[in-house]
Order: structure tokens, then sequence, then C-alpha cells
């Protein structure tokens, strides 16, 4: 069996779904007498993906890209904060809103 048979035998058995990294991590444990390393595992990945460099071979997986965001952050939040305006005596609080500002705030 060749490298790049069983770089696409994983691939159909775990999905297109797991990371590149992870599944040759798992080739290379299982495969270790095959692969010289988990780069090389990586590498005919790639090839088979169509995501190597060069020239696409004709016979690749149909893979889609990736989300950009796997575990559903939050957007960026760009609102505009308007600038801090210091009087020349400097900044100057009450005892009231020091210690509001000073007190260990726990969420539940």
């Amino acid at each position: 069996m060749t490298k790049t048979a069983i770089a696409r035998k994983y691939r159909e058995e775990y999905g297109l779904e797991m990371p590149t990294l992870k599944l040759a991590r798992i080739m290379y444990g299982k495969e270790k007498l095959t692969f010289k390393d988990v780069e090389e595992c990586r590498t005919f990945l790639r090839a088979i993906e169509g995501k190597s460099w060069g020239k696409k071979p004709p016979n690749t997986l149909k893979v889609e890209n990736r989300p950009k965001n796997p575990y559903n952050l939050p957007e960026y939040c760009s609102a505009i904060v308007p600038p801090c305006e210091l009087s020349t005596g400097g900044l100057k609080q009450t005892e009231e809103q020091w210690q509001s500002n000073t007190q260990v705030k726990r969420f539940v």
C-alpha cells in the first residue's frame, strides 16, 4: 500500500472535519514504519486534499475551506471610545468612586 493510499484511507475513515495535524499524529502513531515523522504524514494529507504547493494532482479530494471561526467567538467590537480628558489638576476621584473601582468583582 502506498503512502498516498494510506493517507486517503485515514482521511476517509476520520472525515474531512478533523484537522490535518491531529490526523497526521494518529497516522504516524499507527504507521510508524511507513512514515518517517508527523510532517511527512501532513505532507501526504495536504497532497490528497490539493493544498500542497505546486501543480494540483488530478485525483484530489474535494475539500471546502474550514470555517474561520470554529469556536463561535463573538465578533470584534469596533465601538469608538471617546478619549479621556484630564484637567490640569489631574484625575480626581471621590472616596466612594475609588472604593467601587478597587473592589474585586466576582462573576457567578
